[in-house]
C-alpha cells in the first residue's frame, strides 16, 4: 500500500460508492462531498463527529467480536481516564490441506473431413469419411481450510 494520498482514485472510488449509496437511500437524499455543497461552518464539526462516532463504533463492534465483553471495555474506559491502555492481541492462521480432486475438461470438439482415394475405402465409406476429435485434459483440484482466530490477552 503507497503511503501517499491519491485523490484521483479517492474521487473514482467515492464516486463508485456514492452510485451505490444512491441505489439504497430514497429520492429525497442526495449524498455529496462536502466541498461541493451549501453548509455553514459548523456543519463541518458536526459532520467530524457524526464520523469519529462511527469509527469508534466500528472499533467497539470488532473489539466485541474478538472476546471483549461489555464489561472488559467498561473497566478498559475507566483505566483511560488515568492512564494509556494498550491492548495485545494474538492471531492464530492454519491452512489444512482436505483433498485432491482431479477433473475431465473437454474441449470443443474438431471434425475433419478426409477422403478416401482407394476403391475399397469408397465402397465401404462412401467418398467421404468424417473424423470427431475432442481434446480432454485432466486438471488438478486441491482443497484446503483455512481458518483465522483472534483473541486479546
Amino acid at each position: 500500500m503507497s503511503d501517499k494520498f491519491n485523490d484521483s482514485q479517492f474521487r473514482a472510488r467515492f464516486d463508485l460508492a456514492l452510485r451505490e449509496v444512491r441505489k439504497v437511500l430514497d429520492n429525497t437524499r442526495h449524498p455529496v462531498l462536502a466541498e461541493n455543497s451549501q453548509h455553514a461552518y459548523d456543519d463541518k464539526y458536526i459532520l467530524v463527529d457524526s464520523l469519529v462516532n462511527s469509527s469508534i463504533s466500528a472499533l467497539v463492534e470488532t473489539l466485541s467480536r474478538i472476546g471483549l465483553t461489555p464489561p472488559h471495555l467498561a473497566t478498559l474506559s475507566e483505566w483511560a481516564k488515568h492512564r494509556n491502555v494498550t491492548l495485545r492481541f494474538t492471531s492464530e492462521q492454519r491452512c489444512t490441506f482436505l483433498c485432491e480432486a482431479v477433473r475431465t475438461l473437454e474441449g470443443d470438439s474438431v471434425e475433419v473431413t478426409s477422403s478416401t482415394s482407394s476403391r475399397i475405402g469408397q465402397l465401404l465409406h462412401g467418398k467421404e469419411s468424417t473424423t470427431t476429435t475432442t481434446v480432454k485434459t485432466n486438471v488438478k483440484e486441491y482443497s484446503w481450510r483455512f481458518t483465522n482466530s483472534y483473541k486479546v490477552v
